[in-house]
């Protein structure tokens, strides 16, 4: 996925002609869920790449032309193991644990060894990195991480919990895990954003900056509070 291959019509409200340009995203905690209720962790399978423990990176850019900062491997799909069951749902967090989340990326292990994925120490990963342009001119990056996070250095580990963790639990019915498909809808991310335009004073795009207006329509779309307003429901992902 890069620029040159991934424009796309009526993006966000009014709609705009959006171009593509990243989408990785951290997920955790793999789930499936019951018909009687019963959770099921998902092992993950252990690739020393985009999987680790119970983490994995979803990696949707190719480092082609338009793809700044991108690598040219992929991952588009999670993996794993779990025993034999009647499975009707699945469940994950979007984001990273908090007890990784402040690591230093320049000696951390796969998946958590990208720097464009890094903001500092005390402010942690990137949880999700989107980045597009709008008409041609105006870019729209919406980076998801963790806000509020104390400590006198911002380049030292936070001295306490963030106050803002931004941890998105995203969960889905209805999904058979040995035959279904989850879709990463962008578009339905950015549905009620104007790509056009960005508040006096702010960052491009969103940051995750709880003073950020930008943030709002975004926030409430991957299903997080913002601002005092009650998050929406998650649209990111869904599985038909």
């Amino acid at each position: 996925m890069c620029a040159t291959t991934h424009r796309v019509s009526a993006f966000g409200s009014p709609g705009a002609d959006f171009r593509v340009e990243d989408l990785r995203i951290y997920v955790h905690d793999v789930t499936l869920l019951g018909a009687d209720g019963s959770r099921t962790a998902i092992a993950l399978d252990q690739d020393g790449a985009f999987q680790r423990e119970s983490l994995a990176l979803l990696d949707f850019e190719d480092g082609g032309t338009g793809c700044p900062g991108g690598t040219a491997a992929t991952h588009t799909a999670v993996t794993g193991r779990a025993p034999a069951g009647a499975y009707t749902g699945v469940e994950f967090v979007i984001g990273v644990p908090p007890d990784l989340d402040h690591l230093d990326a320049s000696t951390a292990l796969p998946p958590l060894e990208d720097t464009t994925l890094w903001w500092v120490w005390r402010s942690g990963y990137k949880y999700l990195r989107l980045e597009g342009t709008a008409n041609g001119s105006v870019g729209f990056p919406f980076h998801l991480g963790a806000t509020g996070c104390p400590g006198a250095s911002p380049v030292s580990p936070p001295s306490g919990p963030c106050t803002q963790p931004n941890l998105s639990t995203v969960t889905l019915r209805g999904f058979d895990p040995t035959a279904g498909t989850i879709t990463v809808d962008a578009g339905a991310l950015l549905a009620t954003t104007n790509l056009g335009v960005n508040a006096s004073g702010s960052a491009q795009g969103c940051q995750s900056d709880p003073d950020d207006t930008d943030c709002g329509p975004v926030f409430a779309s991957i299903g997080l509070p913002f601002g005092g307003a009650a998050p929406g429901p998650q649209v990111l992902f869904h599985a038909p």
